[in-house]
This record gives C-alpha cells, structure tokens and sequence, in this order.
C-alpha cells in the first residue's frame, strides 16, 4: 500500500527534470557526447558549408532551484548534438515564457549540423589531393578554436604567423609591457 502512495511523489519529481526532444533528419556516426561543438547564433554566421542533422527542442528543469536559463537549455541539449554526430549546433529560436508563479523558464531550438566542406574563401587542395588534416595547416581549426602548436587559428583555418606576431595559442610567457 505505501508503495502507490508514493508514486504520485515520484511522477511529479519526474515531470521537474529537463527535456529534450530531438527530430533526427540525417543519420551520421555519433560521436561522445562531451565532444566540443562550435556554437553559432544565426545560420548566417556559420562559416562553411553544412547540412542538418538534428532539430533540438530543450527546455531546462522545472524545479523550484534548477538552472532555468537559454544557456542551461542549451547545455543541456549539446550532448544530443553530439550524439547526432554534429560538428556545431545553431540556436535558431529561445524563448523564456513566464511561469504563474512570476518566474522565467527557457526553451531553446537548436540545429545540429554537420561541416561538409572547407571554410568558405578557402582553396581547395591541388589537384585531388586530400584536405589537411584538423589542427594543421591550412587545415580546419579544432572544434575548440586552436590549432597544433606553432600555428594559430584565423578564419577557423590553421596558419602561421610571421615570428614577430603573436600566436593566440600561446599564453604570454613574460611580464605584460606597460603603457
């Protein structure tokens, strides 16, 4: 008998925690879901040409202390991008309707996309050749905006910069030069 009661106790904790659904349109091989993915704001802003894999619709948790804003939203939904083997994700629409209680709850819409080729302004390599690889150079950055050492990313491309400018991949390794 104590076990119905508390079924009603353990439906409506349920109903508190986050939800994401996810619409796949594009199968690709999934990757782990902490893999870093470059977030974009309007499709505009994406730098190279892509296909959809995923729509994600992401709402934070409803409890009374869970993190409620767009950025929760969208942490929450970056693992599903990842599963659909995204490369980036979008945030086309975010939404924060206000609860009857007064407060504020997110709702995100994210596209998870796949790069399919090289950063736009680019040169193809010569002559069937295969592209460079991630990380180096006048390969694709890595996700994360850095590249192997000695290169820096300008452009999402890995270059190298004339020796007396400075990379930004390295950190400063003396005192900062004053006014």
């Amino acid at each position: 008998m104590s076990r119905w009661l508390c079924l009603p106790f353990f439906l409506a904790w349920a109903a508190g925690c986050a939800s994401t659904g996810v619409q796949e349109l594009k199968t690709a091989p999934a990757k782990p879901e902490n893999c870093v993915l470059d977030t974009y704001q309007a499709e505009s802003a994406v730098p190279r040409p892509f296909e959809t894999l995923c729509e994600i619709d992401a709402t934070p948790g409803r409890e009374a202390f869970d993190d409620r804003t767009v950025q929760a939203a969208i942490e929450d939904a970056k693992p599903k991008a990842c599963r659909c083997g995204a490369d980036a994700i979008i945030v086309t629409q975010k939404v924060a309707p206000a609860t009857p209680e007064g407060s504020q709850r997110s709702s995100v819409t994210i596209r998870a996309i796949r790069y399919t080729g090289p950063p736009l302004g680019t040169t193809p390599p010569e002559s069937g050749g295969a592209s460079p690889a991630a990380g180096t150079e006048r390969g694709p950055c890595y996700g994360n905006g850095t590249c192997n050492e000695g290169l820096t990313c300008a452009s999402n491309v890995c270059v190298r910069l004339p020796e007396d400018q400075p990379s930004q991949n390295k950190l400063p390794t003396g005192p900062t030069p004053g006014p």
